[in-house]
């Protein structure tokens, strides 16, 4: 495997963590914690944050989910494409 193998199924392999990491979010915000938002707004409401309805919601949070994924995981399938790829024998 050269480093240009690895760095393509590392992306493959980001990009349907990404996916997945969309499925989790829904799952955890509509069918484990439904109270997390309500939650959070109240909270920071309390504590001097006008822009908690901005920042806690489902719509923020998968945005964020989709695009720390993908960004890391782009980093890491460099980095450990890097290290697992084969050298040519002399």
């Amino acid at each position: 495997m050269d480093w240009k193998q690895g760095c393509v199924s590392g992306f493959y392999l980001t990009i349907f963590i990404s996916l997945l990491m969309v499925l989790a979010q829904v799952v955890v915000h509509k069918a484990i914690a439904p109270e997390f938002f309500p939650n959070m707004i109240r909270y920071n409401l309390e504590h001097g944050n006008k822009k908690a309805g901005e920042i806690f919601n489902l719509q923020s949070y998968l945005y964020q989910a989709v695009f720390f994924t993908l960004s890391i995981g782009v980093l890491y399938a460099a980095a450990v494409a890097y290290f697992l790829c084969t050298r040519p024998k002399n």
